[in-house]
């Protein structure tokens, strides 16, 4: 690989990582403790940020961006996947941060994502009745705590990709 396209690779994988990790430990350190707080009055905040801004698609894009360029600047850095490279301890470190990497991307789409949109949905609908039924109100708060945990194990994930890959070339 060319060493412009080793750089445009990089700049891609730090860029969309460092936006990816930072917004999703802002969101669960500080803008979702803070909605909560609120009580009532949190819910259309969220409702907003999470189903109707582009927030939740900057996320996604930011974090298979990152992703996506993480992995093709793996196959050089090892060597074409080396089995000695993976077995060295930098190698298994980068290996591993990046299998966590791609867990937290997974928790993303696979969690996150289809949560937040039943939770727009649902609010959408509370809304419209004026208030929600039993059944609502108890798969709000059913949808909410899956949100809430999806983001913290997503979260949890980025950091240890993070850290795993900033000190994986000094172990």
């Amino acid at each position: 690989m060319d060493a412009t396209t080793l750089i445009a690779l990089r700049a891609v994988h730090v860029m969309a990582g460092a936006f990816w990790v930072g917004a999703a430990l802002m969101l669960v350190a500080f803008v979702v403790p803070t909605a909560g707080a609120l009580g009532p009055g949190g819910a259309p905040f969220m409702q907003r940020l999470l189903g109707r801004s582009r927030f939740g698609e900057a996320m996604g894009l930011a974090g298979l961006a990152a992703t996506v360029a993480g992995l093709a600047l793996l196959w050089p850095a090892s060597g074409g996947l080396d089995p000695a490279w993976i077995a060295s301890p930098g190698g298994a470190t980068l290996v591993l941060a990046s299998l966590v990497g791609v867990a937290a991307l997974a928790i993303g789409i696979g969690v996150n994502k289809p949560t937040a949109a039943r939770l727009a949905a649902l609010g959408d609908a509370v809304a419209a009745a004026g208030g929600p039924t039993p059944e609502q109100a108890a798969e709000l708060q059913q949808l909410q705590r899956r949100l809430r945990l999806g983001g913290q194990w997503g979260a949890s994930a980025l950091v240890v990709a993070t850290l795993g890959m900033a000190v994986a070339s000094h172990v």
